[in-house]
């Protein structure tokens, strides 16, 4: 049964969204909508923080250019490093069950 037509002229699918009332699917579920919004939030403060510590460091502390390339190591080592352990830990986990 892929929809029925209702009084209204809308077609209502079978999990209770309503085709044609203008809205895409997707934002009317709530969840979805709190969980993108989380994400964009962070995504945003993360481009911040990437943009404002290095200038921070330049302008306010007077970093050298040595301290700077210290700085960039340490942002972009933080991955890599907790990355290997992030996916070994669940591996090992599961492993002993």
């Amino acid at each position: 049964m892929a929809g029925m037509l209702r009084a209204n002229g809308r077609i209502r699918d079978g999990e209770g969204m309503d085709r044609g009332s203008g809205e895409i699917g997707i934002w009317r579920n709530r969840n979805y909508r709190l969980i993108w919004s989380a994400a964009s939030v962070s995504a945003f403060g993360t481009q911040i923080t990437l943009l404002a510590l290095p200038l921070l460091a330049a302008v306010t502390l007077h970093a050298s250019p040595l301290e700077m390339g210290i700085l960039a190591a340490a942002q972009n080592s933080a991955v890599p490093v907790f990355g290997l352990f992030a996916g070994c830990w669940p591996t090992a986990g599961g492993a002993s069950r």
